[in-house]
């Protein structure tokens, strides 16, 4: 989500570069979407998101899309612990 080369977000590379590869910042695109997204800004990537079949992506087009804009290192801490406690559910059934 949060960008590898994050200039339109108003961030350095160092900036970022401890949040990239986390799993609260990644996410499943098909290639089309993927290339469409690229290093665009998070408004820019909702409406992507939101033609995503996948679950977690609808989410961040509807819910985490303005948090991403706020303080992108709290939501990308808030979507990873969000995950967690998703596939902990999962694995206790």
């Amino acid at each position: 989500i949060l960008p590898q080369t994050p200039d339109k977000w108003g961030f350095s590379k160092k900036d970022v570069k401890d949040y990239v590869d986390k799993i609260g910042n990644l996410t499943l695109l098909f290639d089309k979407y993927n290339v469409e997204a690229s290093n665009e800004r998070i408004d820019e990537k909702k409406g992507i998101f939101s033609k995503s079949k996948f679950k977690l992506n609808k989410e961040i087009s509807e819910q985490w899309a303005d948090e991403y804009s706020k303080d992108p290192k709290i939501a990308i801490e808030n979507r990873g612990l969000e995950i967690a406690t998703r596939i902990e559910k999962l694995w206790s059934l």
